[in-house]
């Protein structure tokens, strides 16, 4: 009897070692999640029919239908034992679908739902990126969802006009972003790996995707060409009845006008008349009445020519050093002074072919009016005009910065002695002679993007090896000294 006993208890322990889990029923692309503790692993008998995974630290089941159709779940516990689930997938009806799918997506317009047979079709046109992702999203959830979604090409084309804001406010302006069909590129160059990954950071921050074609590599080099004009303009006018002790002998009596042309092509150091109006009105006497009105002129003062790398400092000074003399209580020192024309500019290239250019130009020069005496050493006084502004043109337009006025006033009284003194007779005796000069500073700017063999390039090392030629010519032997 006892070995009846011992078998039949053999025979029934492998039911204890299994359970039934039941049933677990969904429809195609639902999801399903099952309490179960302890789990050490799961298998799946047909794939294509459902999936699982483990969740929730490894006490949750998260189940997912794939296909119609029947398989089986196996779970092994830490202890060994085993639970075995039944899984049906079934068609899910339509109109659920459609119902899921319709509060997943909201109200978000251009996004039609149709019903095909027992399947679900998305078409339309999305207003924004955001609403294609989202479409893409729900699609990925519901395997019986098609979509035939297509973003609008007015919706890309505000997301790159929004990342192009987006980059240039964070001097990424190499990158631009641009539209190609259906799909949002981004091409250009950064500097470095770090300015990649700002980038990605950017363009995620936007909320966009796009496909980049993006590289690190050399700055694009930018030519500018800087013209420091001085225009002066000179009213002297002389007016009354000069005395015989002042007057310098004319003849005659004429009158001249002269009118100049533009600016450009002056030489660097030339001078041009803007105009000038002379009269004089006398004759070989002891006495002469006289008018005369003097009109200024132009000159080139500096011509520079600066190239460097896009977003990177430029620095031309054309000038001198003046010596002054630092006395303290113990010792005496010597510190040098510069003054003349100084120009920094720092010029950052984009893809569209703009420059934006960080601009300080100073001219100075010593004016020894205005010079004071400390401890029995004269220190001299400087006239300073500068400027600092940012601008952004296109390659080859010009920027002129202009408005830097120095003006004085002046007026000279010559009268003969006495007679030059007695109220209103004495007009006959004495003469004015009135000065106003008023100088503006004027600054023309002209950015280039360069490449090394281009025109530009190439004409410009023309004319320095001209230069050179000219140069060397002036200081040798020749027959025609």
């Amino acid at each position: 009897m006892r070995p009846l006993v011992l078998l039949l208890l053999l025979a029934a322990a492998p039911a204890f070692a299994q359970a039934e889990g039941g049933t677990i029923s969904l429809g195609v692309g639902q999801q399903k999640v099952i309490q179960v503790s302890n789990v050490a692993r799961v298998a799946i008998g047909e794939p294509d029919v459902a999936d699982v995974k483990q969740v929730g630290g490894g006490n949750e089941l998260l189940i997912t239908g794939v296909g119609e159709g029947r398989t089986s779940l196996l779970v092994w516990r830490h202890n060994e034992t085993r639970i075995s689930y039944l899984v049906v997938v079934r068609k899910q009806d339509p109109k659920e679908v459609v119902s899921e799918v319709r509060s997943l997506l909201g109200d978000r317009e251009g996004i039609r739902i149709r019903i095909v047979g027992d399947r679900v079709y998305l078409d339309g046109e999305t207003i924004t990126t955001d609403d294609y992702e989202r479409v893409q999203q729900v699609t990925a959830l519901y395997p019986s969802v098609k979509s035939f979604v297509r973003p609008s090409a007015n919706a890309k084309r505000l997301a790159a006009e929004a990342l192009n804001r987006a980059y240039q406010k964070n001097n990424l302006r190499g990158v631009e972003a641009k539209v190609v069909g259906s799909t949002l590129f981004l091409e250009g160059w950064v500097d470095s790996q770090d300015d990649l990954k700002k980038l990605d950071m950017v363009t995620k921050a936007v909320g966009e995707h796009a496909e980049s074609l993006v590289t690190v590599g050399v700055k694009k080099m930018v030519l500018v060409e800087v013209d420091f004009v001085e225009v002066s303009f000179n009213d002297n006018k002389l007016v009354g009845i000069k005395p015989p002790l002042h007057i310098q002998s004319t003849e005659g009596s004429g009158a001249t006008v002269q009118i100049v042309r533009a600016i450009p092509g002056l030489d660097s150091g030339q001078t041009q008349n803007l105009g000038s109006v002379s009269a004089t009105l006398g004759a070989t006497t002891d006495f002469s009445i006289g008018a005369r009105f003097d009109y200024g002129f132009v000159r080139v003062l500096s011509q520079p020519k600066l190239v460097c790398a896009s977003g990177e400092k430029a620095e031309f000074v054309a000038g001198g050093e003046i010596p002054l003399l630092i006395v303290t209580q113990n010792q005496f020192a010597v510190e040098f002074k510069k003054f003349g024309i100084v120009l920094h500019v720092t010029p950052t290239a984009d893809r569209s072919g703009n420059i934006g250019t960080e601009i300080y130009a100073e001219v100075s020069d010593v004016d020894r009016a205005l010079s004071i005496r400390a401890n029995g050493f004269e220190v001299p006084g400087f006239r300073l005009r500068d400027v600092k502004t940012n601008v952004t043109v296109k390659d080859g337009e010009t920027v002129i910065l202009s408005g830097l006025f120095n003006y004085n006033e002046d007026k000279e009284v010559s009268k003969v002695p006495l007679l030059g003194h007695i109220p209103i007779i004495g007009e006959l005796f004495k003469s004015r002679n009135f000065v106003d000069s008023k100088t503006e500073l004027a600054i023309y700017v002209t950015p280039h993007i360069v490449v090394p063999g281009s025109d530009r390039v190439k004409e410009l090392i023309q004319d320095a090896r001209k230069l050179y030629k000219d140069a060397g010519d002036s200081v040798s032997f020749s027959i025609f000294d």
